[in-house]
């Protein structure tokens, strides 16, 4: 995803591409543990969906020029 973005971002004019945010989601142990928030065949639970959405939210606010 991260290269299809900086593809699109290369060539889209800027207003476009302005308009198109990448966020990486580590999977380093660093957002989502492996300690109580992992469900069945490495999936996240809804631990692990709340973490990342925790994580994405301060990016997202941004974006959508929401206040949290």
């Amino acid at each position: 995803m991260e290269a299809a973005t900086d593809a699109f971002w290369a060539s889209a004019t800027p207003e476009v591409a302005a308009r198109v945010h990448y966020k990486l989601v580590p999977c380093d142990g660093s957002v989502v543990t492996g300690d109580g928030d992992i469900g069945c065949n490495g999936h996240k639970n809804t631990a692990g969906q709340a973490k990342v959405a925790e994580f994405l939210a301060p990016t997202i606010s941004e974006v959508m020029g929401w206040e949290l």
